[in-house]
């Protein structure tokens, strides 16, 4: 839909206001726009900081059409969305976006937050808001995902390589019946190893934010797949009491690679975050026409603050409890983004203290 449609002559007026010093104070700090729509009249009142960050505000008038034009391809039915969900849900409007040059290509990105006055007829209601260039932050962020994604790449071919070396080193001291050589190589191996699944993570990410993480799937049984799973735990972690309650299901048709992934993931943090516990529930059963695949710990639960976060890339729960445990924050990340392309749910319920419970529901097809 054409986002003229959202005001009701497609046309605004724009006047330049200037807010109260204290007002003005605060936004300055913040080096943000603020603006008033009359959705009414299609008079936009905006303050000179709005017209430094988006320079097409010097016109005394501009169809609500051209002011969206100058956003990249596809953001203008994503933008058209959000006003439409915030006129019959009375939510407020946060939305990035990136303008595009002469050329198509993209030069700024601006963040708009809006929020309507109270009204009870649409075509009569204001509309407040703010405007920020954002750009600093997106290019810096784009550089961090452009510079992770080359590293990555870059080492994993030299990383084979010194894996290669050490399975001949490996073989080449069973000759020599050295214990003190065989047990470095077996280290070093492990750290290969580990290495290795550091680099397959970060991957991963830069496949996800860029659109280009495949799913193969294919039918499976979700409880053989977490028995194999609890099977590879089991061997590192003989203390911990695995507690599996399976209802029947039908099979499920999905990636059954990437499922293994982020239940082995699930189980991992479980073991991690509650050391001394000794026992998790993993619990399977049918739900409508999903599964719904639960996992309890007993350890110290997760805070409030960190509840909101748990599943954002690179997030880390600091405190001193969990200080000693080793992670980059991604897991949870890439486990997110893999039920998400399946259509399914993840969230997770904790208590401080009492332990936590994370869930995936996944549709059968």
């Amino acid at each position: 839909m054409k986002i003229s449609g959202l005001v009701r002559e497609g046309e605004i007026t724009i006047s330049v206001v200037e807010p109260n010093i204290q007002t003005q104070t605060a936004i300055s700090s913040l080096k943000l726009g603020i603006w008033r729509l009359d959705v009414s009249n299609g008079s936009l009142t905006v303050c000179k900081r709005c017209r430094q960050i988006l320079p097409i505000l010097d016109e005394r008038t501009a169809s609500v059409d051209s002011l969206a034009d100058i956003m990249a391809t596809g953001y203008q039915e994503k933008f058209a969305e959000i006003v439409l969900l915030s006129r019959q849900t009375g939510c407020h409007i946060d939305f990035e976006f990136p303008l595009k040059d002469q050329e198509g290509s993209c030069q700024k990105w601006l963040r708009v937050t809006a929020a309507t006055g109270p009204c009870t007829d649409t075509l009569q209601m204001r509309v407040f808001g703010t405007i920020e260039d954002i750009s600093e932050r997106k290019f810096t962020e784009q550089a961090g995902k452009d510079f992770l994604s080359i590293a990555s790449h870059d080492l994993r071919s030299p990383l084979t390589v010194i894996k290669l070396y050490l399975q001949m080193c490996r073989e080449w001291s069973q000759n020599i019946h050295s214990d003190f050589v065989a047990g470095i190589l077996e280290k070093a191996d492990r750290q290969v190893n580990r290495m290795s699944k550091i680099i397959q993570s970060f991957l991963q990410v830069s496949a996800i934010e860029a659109g280009e993480l495949i799913l193969c799937k294919e039918s499976f049984d979700m409880k053989s797949l977490v028995n194999e799973v609890i099977e590879d735990f089991i061997l590192l972690n003989p203390a911990v009491r695995f507690i599996l309650k399976c209802r029947p299901t039908n099979l499920i048709f999905a990636d059954r690679g990437k499922i293994f992934q982020v239940v082995q993931n699930l189980l991992g943090n479980a073991i991690k975050y509650s050391p001394g516990s000794g026992r998790i529930i993993i619990k399977i059963r049918q739900k409508g026409n999903n599964v719904l695949l639960t996992i309890k710990d007993f350890g110290s639960g997760i805070k409030t603050v960190d509840k909101n976060r748990i599943f954002d890339r690179f997030y880390r729960i600091q405190d001193e409890k969990n200080k000693h445990i080793q992670g980059y924050g991604v897991g949870l990340f890439i486990s997110r983004k893999i039920i998400l392309l399946h259509h399914g749910e993840i969230w997770m319920k904790s208590r401080e203290g009492k332990g936590s419970i994370f869930c995936i529901l996944l549709p059968l097809n």
